[in-house]
This record gives structure tokens, C-alpha cells and sequence, in this order.
């Protein structure tokens, strides 16, 4: 498991495991390209974009985030967002249509939400923040996703999980871990697909618990 922790108002900053070794994102994306459209296109989205974006954050839609993907171009949101937050170390699918499998790296996954915080206007922001506290326990695939961060009060966070790309599990959970958004937390995993989902989020529920501990 990678683990990063940034204090956005003081600038302080903890990372531990494999923090820039890249992963594939699994849905953790859905925030990239909800950013990236926002920032294009937010005050022209129609009202069944501005539902898909909700849906893709909320419940995790796959589908909703499939139609955004093809209408928008996602491998080129990847790339932009990549170029504006300073991830260096995200880059898109090697198949575009596969957007689970954009790469990128725990240290950029909170530059990504780090830019959420700061380099998107206000109204927008608070669309991707308030979609994000308001995640669903239950995914629109069935998924339970009160995992990791997102089982932390006040917090704002996407989960990701994907099975099982080269006999591992992918299993994320990184956002905002308090109501004031001052505190970026990314936990980042892919262990061996025999731990399982159950075992993964195990592990991903007692690195939150643990970094709620210190930031107390």
C-alpha cells in the first residue's frame, strides 16, 4: 500500500510504501475527467451531463463514465489535467477505450485533488466535493464502497477497485479527509488477488483509522 497525506494549509506533507509507483487508477479517474470537463465546459454542460458527472462520482457509474469518456475524449482529460495539477507520473490507457487502466501514482493522485482544492473555481469545486461527500454505500455495480477515507467523518473521497489485472487486486481510496478540505489523504493498493476485496479493504480501513489518529 502507498499512503500520502498532504496539509494543505500548511504545506506539510508524509508519504509512505510505494507513493510513485504507478497503479492503475480503477475509478479513481472519474475525478480526473470530471475536472478536466468542468474546467472546459462546466458552465455549458447540459443537464444530462451535469447527471452523468453525478452519477459517476456518487455511485461510481461505469456507464455514465463510458459515455463521458467517448463524448469527451479521455485520454486527452488525462493528459491535459496531468500537465495542469503536475502529475508526472499519470498517463493515460495504453487502450483508450480501458480508462480503469490509466496509470498514476499516489503522490499525483493528491496533486490531482490538491488542484480540486485550489485550481478549480469555486462553483465547480464544490460540485466535484459535494458529489464526492455525498458517495453511496452501495456502487452502481454493488460494490460496497464505505471503505478506506471515505469511512472517516466529513470527509470527501472516491474509491477505486479493479479485478484482477496481472493476478492483482486494485483497491483505492483517496480525497479529502475533513470538512475543511485541509487534509489530502491517498491510499493506494495492489496486492495479490488471494487477499481479496474483504482483506484489501481491511487493510485500506485501518490506514485511515491510523492517519485520522495523528491528524486529531
Amino acid at each position: 500500500m502507498a499512503a500520502v497525506v498532504l496539509d494543505r494549509w500548511t504545506g506539510e506533507y508524509a508519504e509512505s510504501g510505494p507513493a510513485g509507483e504507478p497503479m492503475y487508477t480503477a475509478s479513481v479517474v472519474k475525478v480526473l475527467v470530471a475536472v478536466d470537463l468542468l474546467n472546459r465546459r462546466g458552465d455549458r454542460l447540459s443537464a444530462d451531463e451535469r447527471e452523468l458527472l453525478d452519477r459517476a462520482l456518487t455511485i461510481s457509474d461505469d456507464e455514465a463514465l463510458n459515455a463521458l469518456w467517448s463524448v469527451e475524449g479521455g485520454a486527452g482529460a488525462v493528459d491535459r489535467i496531468a500537465a495542469r495539477a503536475g502529475m508526472t507520473g499519470t498517463r493515460p490507457p495504453q487502450n483508450p477505450a480501458q480508462w480503469g487502466e490509466t496509470v498514476s501514482t499516489a503522490r499525483d493522485i493528491a496533486r490531482l485533488f490538491g488542484f480540486v482544492a485550489s485550481g478549480v473555481d469555486a462553483e465547480h469545486r464544490d460540485l466535484v466535493v459535494d458529489a464526492l461527500r455525498d458517495t453511496r454505500a452501495t456502487a452502481a455495480d454493488g460494490f460496497d464502497q464505505r471503505f478506506g477515507v471515505g469511512t472517516l467523518p466529513g470527509s470527501a473521497a472516491k474509491p477505486g477497485w479493479m479485478c484482477c489485472q496481472d493476478g492483482r487486486v486494485t483497491l483505492h481510496s483517496a480525497g479529502f479527509a475533513d470538512p475543511e478540505q485541509r487534509f489530502v489523504v491517498v491510499l493506494m493498493s495492489d496486492p495479490p488477488a488471494e487477499l481479496g476485496y474483504e482483506g484489501a479493504q481491511a487493510q485500506l480501513d485501518d490506514a485511515a483509522e491510523a492517519v485520522a489518529e495523528e491528524l486529531r
